[in-house]
């Protein structure tokens, strides 16, 4: 199950095909790399005026702007991911505490 959630959490493979990209919002990485990339980059607006990209007109020309638009500015919010981060992980606890009561001695 981890194997799968960090393959298809958007850290290592970015295009997934339609039938597994659900796969995705249930994975710890896909909130985890999101978090990542907003400590270290921010908003965005640092490193596209650095790299020649307007984040504010929306004009993306290279490949480097096209790692902006899909990575850094993301599709959710920091706060969004914490929250995310936190029901998931109390998910999963419930769900192994269920599953561990069913065990018969």
């Amino acid at each position: 199950i981890m194997l799968g959630c960090v393959l298809t959490g958007g850290f290592y493979v970015h295009k997934l095909p339609v039938c597994l990209g659900w796969i995705k919002y249930l994975s710890l990485t896909y909130y985890c790399y999101r978090l990542l990339i907003y400590v270290q980059y921010g908003g965005g607006e640092g490193i596209s005026n650095m790299m020649g990209c307007s984040i504010h007109t929306r004009s993306y020309s290279g490949a480097n702007c096209k790692f902006i638009e899909e990575d850094i500015e993301g599709q959710i919010g920091p706060l969004a991911s914490i929250a995310i981060l936190m029901v998931l992980f109390m998910g999963f606890r419930f769900l192994a505490y269920f599953a561990l009561r069913r065990v018969k001695p």
